[in-house]
């Protein structure tokens, strides 16, 4: 699914010349299951709960218009890192 994402983000012009991967996480997906009036978020985190600081270029990152970064965790440690450093 991330191969997909980033192969449409490219089409449309964003930068892509900062992203890495990695081989031992997968890519965070969300699933919405409806149950009547309810319905329920199950998350795999994948690479999300697995970045840190330093996978940041954040002299990249400060001289960019716009850098979109979401779905932190405040459970997962390594959310709170990147918060204070973002």
């Amino acid at each position: 699914m991330g191969e997909i994402a980033l192969t449409r983000l490219g089409e449309s012009g964003v930068d892509l010349s900062h992203i890495t991967s990695r081989g031992d996480v997968g890519t965070r997906v969300t699933g919405l299951l409806p149950h009547g009036q309810r319905r329920h978020i199950l998350t795999y985190l994948g690479a999300i709960a697995a970045i840190t600081v330093a996978d940041l270029d954040l002299a990249y990152l400060t001289s960019s218009r716009h850098f979109h970064f979401s779905s932190l965790f405040p459970a997962d440690r390594s959310s709170t890192r990147l918060a204070r450093a973002l």
